[in-house]
């Protein structure tokens, strides 16, 4: 049975620790790829029907500030 160093120990996690950072990079650039896909993608979708985009928009706003208005009475009844 093969004993394992100090040396090796160490090696070994810092491959691993290298590996996760690699990993991390890629998931990163990966998101930032998406976050441009998104842009382009609502960027068209605004040229192709604006009323429509500006119409979502405002009632997303509306049912946002519906519900932080629910909690914030929430909170304050408290």
């Amino acid at each position: 049975m093969a004993t394992l160093t100090v040396e090796d120990t160490k090696a070994e996690a810092k491959a691993r620790v290298m590996d996760a950072v690699e990993d991390a990079k890629r998931a990163i650039v990966r998101g930032k790829h998406q976050l441009e896909d998104l842009r382009d993608t609502a960027a068209y979708r605004v040229k192709k029907a604006p009323l429509t985009s500006v119409g979502i928009g405002f009632g997303a706003g509306i049912l946002l500030g519906a519900v932080f208005g629910f909690f914030a009475t929430k909170v304050a009844k408290r």
